[in-house]
């Protein structure tokens, strides 16, 4: 029959084999990593400021990728958003959780704007789809997948009220604001980018485009702060190593998208779907990872004969 120093020296031993593998990432593989993303990020960084260095030199429209490849990144982009926002959207109708929803909701004007961007590339100009693109990705998208973030990570029921509210009236104006803005078809270019043409579509100084700064601003710092700080507590608590490097990969997948969007807006836009395919693969990647699941505590030992 085991005695009690033997049941107790099992169950110690058990523990260890939970918890090595957290302190082996954290004490090895997380600072390498960590490495890693910092020059990533200094890349992100240094290329957004030698690109608007260089406006002036960058803006020519009759050079670029071809047309095959301004079809095949925002396709890519598209199908990655799909399958992520199905996924996200489907622990919503389980869970019910608001997060979710409102993640699932910024997912999916983000895949219809890159499905937008793909049509751009072999169809002509079509108001409908420039609708589509230019609400759901240059003014929603980032807001309101941010919000969902906000919606996680705050808990106070008149605050998550007035955001959400404000949100949602500011989203149904800007809607509104770009039905009644009058479009030039004919400054649209075939078989560049729309990221490219899209300013000389829309009139100068038309307030619709005024407001893109609110809601991306809202959503990167919601969607990019709230990942760094779930990434911080996690570290600081040294638990759930996954969720540390998904809330890191979510922040880089938004500083990419929130980076090409700067350039675009600067009139650099050719790096625009290059960088949402980053965008959409990193946050893919981070939400994988933030959902696995923990890892399950150590059961006590019974007693055995």
């Amino acid at each position: 029959m085991r005695t009690e120093t033997d049941r107790k020296a099992v169950l110690e031993a058990r523990r260890a084999r939970v918890k090595m593998p957290r302190t082996q990432f954290y004490e090895q593989m997380l600072p390498g990593i960590f490495i890693g993303l910092g020059l990533l990020l200094i890349s992100l960084i240094l290329g957004l400021v030698g690109a608007l260095l260089g406006v002036g030199a960058s803006r020519t429209l009759d050079t670029g990728p071809t047309i095959g490849v301004h079809a095949a990144l925002p396709f890519l982009s598209t199908v990655i958003m799909v399958v992520f926002a199905t996924g996200v959207l489907s622990r919503w109708a389980a869970r019910r959780s608001l997060h979710f929803l409102f993640w699932g909701i910024g997912l999916t004007l983000f895949a219809l704007a890159a499905f937008a961007e793909a049509y751009f590339a072999v169809r002509p100009f079509n108001y409908a789809m420039f609708v589509v693109w230019y609400t759901g990705g240059a003014l929603l998208s980032a807001a309101w997948i941010g919000h969902g973030t906000f919606m996680l990570l705050v808990r106070r029921p008149a605050w998550r009220r007035l955001v959400s509210g404000l949100l949602v009236v500011g989203s149904l104006a800007a809607l509104v604001l770009m039905l009644r803005t009058p479009l030039d078809p004919s400054r649209a270019v075939a078989g560049l980018p729309v990221s490219e043409w899209y300013r000389n579509v829309l009139p100068q100084g038309a307030p619709i485009r005024l407001t893109t700064p609110f809601f991306n601003i809202y959503g990167t710092l919601t969607l990019a702060g709230g990942a760094l700080w779930s990434s911080y507590l996690f570290w600081r608590k040294r638990v759930m190593p996954d969720r540390v490097l998904g809330n890191v990969l979510i922040a880089l997948g938004t500083l990419a998208i929130a980076s090409a969007s700067t350039l675009t807006r600067f009139g650099v836009g050719q790096y625009l779907y290059l960088g949402e395919l980053l965008a959409a693969a990193l946050m893919f990647a981070g939400f994988r990872f933030a959902a696995a699941p923990a890892p399950a505590p150590p059961q006590a030992v019974s007693a055995e004969a």
